[in-house]
């Protein structure tokens, strides 16, 4: 695929699909990761759930906040486990993405 080798030559690895539909590649310093890409197909639901919850996390601060403190304390005791990382954030994503739904509704108007 013509993307996994544009990536890779800029330095990020492929890393799989934690979700279907969904690339994902990283790239950092030694064994460090600084910069994840997630890679999806523009307009599909899963890149929608993307644009929705950063466009209501940037316009709610208190729920950034909460995704946030619960993403430092997932790293801290699942950095090595990418899997339950990615599955103990789920309900919080979901509510988010809950959230994000009613908030289009009514900031379309």
């Amino acid at each position: 695929m013509k993307l996994h080798e544009t990536l890779e030559e800029k330095g990020f690895l492929f890393r799989g699909q934690d979700h279907p539909n969904q690339f994902l590649f990283v790239c950092g310093v030694d064994d460090f990761i600084t910069h994840h890409i997630h890679v999806c197909i523009y307009d599909s639901d899963e890149w929608n759930d993307y644009i929705n919850m950063r466009d209501y996390l940037i316009c709610h601060k208190e729920d950034a906040k909460r995704y946030e403190a619960l993403k430092k304390e997932l790293a801290s005791h699942y950095s090595e486990d990418r899997k339950s990382y990615t599955q103990m954030k789920s309900d919080m994503i979901q509510e988010i993405l809950d959230k994000t739904k009613e908030w289009r509704k009514t900031s379309a108007k």
